[in-house]
């Protein structure tokens, strides 16, 4: 089809010409003075309450120094106290203590401690079953007391908690005996005075050096923001910080310890929702106000853009029905500008598709009617694991039908078994990716529980322009395949009598045990007594019932890991990896007693077998000689029953 010359009169120039420049200048205006009106509002609020707890916090800690000093002060002026310390009367002194620690605790003081010169604890009124340990390495505002003899007041981390503490050097007729401390942990009770005071959550925070954790919070969120090493230095100068993580409002008030060292701080967070929310109302208000003062330019400018839209609509009604597969209609639009340019074009590429449309629907027929026949399950997939096609036989060999694959994908998956799950997904992955699109064997659990072995194999699927486009695999059922390969497999291994291992797997055992990690390692030989005779004397199948008997008895005898084969007609051989000579001999003794109690019931046809143990205790002494060794031992012991037995019919 030949498109006719356009007149070229700009469609968007005619739309935008219209409303871009009024909109664009009033509403850009009106959103900036917003914008900015927001902005000075939410800085000024939160200026203000930072201001706030940068003053509440010194000034509570004020107060809390001046509860300690009195409190302090009135102990050290009760000479029946520090005499009961002088005198070291732990019960006079727990006595007086602990009263004067009810009085304490009211005014919020947790920590009443009596220290010794030389940093042991001599009595705690908060823990008076706790006293005796050394505090030198844990306590340094303790030695500095007991060092200097002063006094020293000040925050400090103990084993129970952050506290501020004073401590006092207490003196006897002139003679120093030692300290008294008395402290009040930062923890939930202080931050919740500071939470009410100025609103917020408040934690208290340790930042030393590899230890960043919350200590205490008036709320259990973990509060761990990452500081960089220029934030912590602002702190560690004992400055304040302040930045915002999205609505919230962060502020780090520095917490000096006795020492003049900042370890510690006090982070405020406050969500500023409430605020952005006042500020959002605000800035819509003026939003809504300048949405009136052009409502009416919108107004004369929307019928202008129904006009110019009315064969845009068209086109757009045509693109949905081409969506949705209608390519039958032609398109009509009779204008010489952009739209009747993009009305020429689509009705070009519609009549393209269409043509296309029929050739695809021709040759997906003839795949239809090749792969709808064929005994293999046959998939086709996007690179996003869509099923562009199954066949019928996938019912066949899975029990979920065609619909129930294409409507759920996800089934795939969940009917590999879970042991192959793995394979299943690496593989999967690596031919999403063209990296590896060779062949595997796995494992389904069909829709009625039954598990099928599947050899899948698959190849790429590219398009026009050589882009792939998905995976087209072929699923065939091996289940009879593998059912025979193992049982074959079972059968080149078993003594078909006794269902023992036979000597060809025995000596690949031996093979893989020798030299490995398996010592001590011992070998049991056992040979079935008499069993010529009993063939002799009452037939091959009394013979087969007496070898059945004994390795069911010997089975029950020995571990799950040790391994029992028979490997002649009368001859046993059990391997017993890891296990030394001592147990072998019990494990040999426990055989020899399951024998007597299954001869105390059958008295008819008796069992008789002989041992011989013998253990290899590293890679020096060969299996096989150990082995020999085990076969000459079970023959002493054969020949020493058989003369115990001499003149006693054996059967």
């Amino acid at each position: 089809m030949k498109l006719e010359p356009i007149n070229k009169t700009h469609l968007y120039t005619k739309m935008l010409g219209c409303i871009g420049i009024l909109f664009l200048l009033l509403l850009g205006f009106i959103v900036v003075k917003s914008q900015l009106d927001t902005t000075r509002i939410i800085a000024e609020k939160e200026k203000e309450t930072a201001q706030m707890a940068s003053d509440v916090v010194p000034r509570r800690f004020h107060v809390n120094r001046q509860i300690l000093n009195a409190s302090i002060s009135q102990m050290l002026l009760n000479d029946n106290l520090i005499g009961a310390f002088a005198r070291r009367d732990r019960q006079d002194l727990a006595t007086r203590a602990l009263a004067a620690g009810e009085l304490l605790r009211r005014s919020d003081i947790d920590i009443y401690h009596f220290h010794l010169p030389d940093n042991r604890t001599f009595f705690r009124a908060h823990r008076p079953d706790v006293y005796g340990d050394d505090l030198t390495d844990l306590r340094p505002m303790v030695e500095e007391v007991n060092r200097t003899r002063k006094s020293v007041v000040g925050w400090e981390e103990g084993i129970n908690g952050y506290a501020l503490r004073h401590i006092e050097p207490v003196f006897y007729e002139g003679a120093y005996i030692g300290a008294l401390e008395l402290g009040m942990f930062l923890e939930e009770r202080i931050l919740n005075i500071w939470k009410r005071a100025v609103f917020g959550e408040w934690f208290l925070c340790s930042h030393k050096e590899g230890d960043h954790r919350r200590i205490a919070g008036t709320s259990d969120r973990m509060c761990l923001i990452n500081l960089s090493d220029e934030d912590l230095n602002t702190i560690r100068a004992n400055q304040d910080l302040f930045f915002r993580v999205n609505s919230e409002f962060v502020q780090i008030i520095p917490i000096q310890d006795f020492n003049g060292q900042v370890n510690f701080h006090v982070k405020r967070i406050h969500d500023n929702s409430e605020i952005l929310g006042l500020a959002l109302n605000q800035r819509n208000t003026s939003i809504l106000y300048g949405l009136l003062m052009v409502g009416f330019g919108f107004l004369v400018i929307a019928s202008l853009i129904r006009f110019f839209l009315k064969p845009l609509t068209y086109l757009v009604d045509k693109a949905k029905a081409f969506a949705s597969g209608d390519l039958e209609r032609p398109i009509r639009v009779k204008t010489s500008d952009e739209i009747g340019l993009l009305a020429t074009t689509m009705e070009i590429m519609r009549q393209s598709l269409s043509v296309s449309r029929k050739e695809l629907q021709d040759s997906k027929k003839l795949f239809k009617t090749i792969s709808d026949v064929a005994t293999d399950w046959i998939l086709w997939q996007n690179p996003d694991g869509e099923i562009i096609y199954t066949s019928p036989a996938c019912e066949r060999i899975t029990g979920y039908s065609e619909q129930e694959l294409q409507e759920n994908p996800e089934l795939i998956r969940q009917m590999v078994h879970p042991e192959d799950l793995e394979t299943w997904m690496v593989h999967v992955h690596d031919a999403t990716l063209q990296q590896d699109l060779s062949g595997i064997q796995f494992r389904i659990v069909t829709r009625e529980g039954e598990i099928k072995w599947i050899d899948h194999t698959c190849l790429p699927v590219y398009g026009e322009k050589d882009e792939f486009v998905g995976i087209r695999s072929s699923n065939t059922d091996i289940t009879s395949r593998k059912k025979t390969e193992e049982q074959l497999e079972y059968l080149s291994l078993r003594d078909k009598l006794t269902d023992l291992y036979n000597r060809a797997f025995l000596e690949s055992e031996i093979g893989r045990l020798e030299g490995g990690r398996s010592y001590p390692l011992t070998i049991i030989a056992a040979d079935l007594d008499g069993l010529k005779l009993a063939n002799d004397t009452f037939g091959h199948k009394k013979g087969d019932e007496l070898l059945q008997a004994a390795s069911n008895l010997m089975r029950k005898c020995l571990r799950k890991d040790d391994i029992l084969a028979r490997v002649g007609g009368d001859e046993f051989i059990v391997l017993m990896p890891s296990t030394d000579q001592k147990t072998g001999e019990m494990v040999a003794r426990r055989i020899q007693q399951a024998v007597d109690v299954y001869n105390g019931n059958r008295k008819d046809l008796p069992l008789g077998i002989s041992v011989g143990v013998s253990t290899s205790e590293g890679a020096g002494t060969g299996l096989e000689d150990t082995m020999r060794r085990a076969d000459d031992l079970m023959y002493q012991d054969k020949r020493l029953r058989k003369r115990q037995s001499m003149g006693t019919p054996l059967f």
